[in-house]
């Protein structure tokens, strides 16, 4: 196998169709599809199976994949340390994860530790069936989704059909999130069904997604309309400029968030919110590293 059929393998990986990863490659598909074909001829292992949305790493192909991203890394590291005159090889790190400020300042952090160092990061903030697939096809190499009571049984499923593993970061309860001016804002405390008179705003989960995937913890919460979002700074600018709610973990970081009040609500519910990873390969010194900031961050950020 050649390294440019290495680096084919994860163009088709990553962009999820054979047709996408041509046009990212500027190579007609037939030459990829027939690059993939010699590859699974050589190595006996059928890579990718085709879908409804275009093609998915076999367990096999996983494996292959692994192993694969690890030699054409190292090429790379080769010939950015020995191809610039001796620079240092740029460290690269890719997550994906649902919505939360707290995974912004890990990366941050990581940012902070390399003063004049090189790297490249990828921070996908994504709906949760997003996060998973990324995690899946190796797009990224961790996920950060959220489980609550409602959510665990599906989500842990499908996890599981996914051969991913869940490793808990923090538990939080469940906060109302307001403007700083909200009439609830004063409250030492709300309770559900004083929130019927509010909309109530979210993320917008994509294609179709079951309402098991939904971010939000307590969906029983009653509300006089709904609005759905794509980004963390919609949602910031919908509470400030109406009387919407949201329901989150309500822990921030500094500096992020302005504007938006938390209160507590009186419910037993706990929401748990950790990293997804592939349990047969093994984490990046990088992705460790981010793990630790990430932890960090959670602990310091303030409800």
């Amino acid at each position: 196998m050649t390294l440019q059929q290495m680096r084919y393998l994860i163009a088709i990986a990553e962009c999820g169709s054979i047709s996408a990863a041509a046009q990212a490659l500027f190579v007609s598909q037939p030459s990829l599809s027939g690059a993939l074909k010699e590859v699974e001829r050589e190595t006996g292992v059928s890579v990718f199976r085709r879908t409804n949305h275009g093609v998915e790493p076999t367990s096999e192909g996983l494996e292959l994949l692994a192993m694969v991203r690890q030699v054409v890394q190292m090429d790379d590291m080769i010939a950015s340390r020995y191809g610039r005159g001796g620079e240092d090889a740029a460290e690269y790190l890719s997550v994906s994860g649902q919505r939360y400020s707290f995974v912004t300042e890990a990366f941050a952090a990581l940012m902070r530790a390399r003063s004049g160092g090189r790297y490249s990061f990828a921070l996908r903030e994504t709906d949760t069936r997003e996060v998973i697939d990324d995690v899946r096809a190796l797009r990224s190499e961790l996920g950060v989704l959220c489980l609550t009571s409602r959510n665990r049984g599906v989500i842990m499923r499908e996890l599981e059909r996914a051969g991913l593993a869940f490793e808990p970061v923090l538990s939080a309860a469940p906060r109302l999130l307001v403007r700083a001016q909200h009439p609830l804002c004063a409250r030492s405390s709300v309770r559900l069904e004083e929130l019927e008179p509010y909309p109530r705003v979210g993320f917008e989960q994509g294609g179709g997604a079951s309402a098991f995937y939904s971010e939000e913890p307590l969906p029983e919460a009653p509300f006089c309309g709904s609005i759905a979002v794509r980004d963390r700074s919609s949602i910031a600018a919908v509470l400030n400029l109406t009387d919407a709610y949201t329901i989150a973990t309500g822990l921030r970081t500094q500096g992020m968030d302005e504007g938006v009040a938390t209160v507590p609500l009186f419910t037993d519910e706990r929401m748990e919110i950790g990293c997804i990873r592939n349990p047969r390969i093994a984490l990046s010194d990088l992705a460790r590293e981010f793990l630790s900031a990430l932890r960090s961050a959670a602990a310091q950020a303030q409800p």
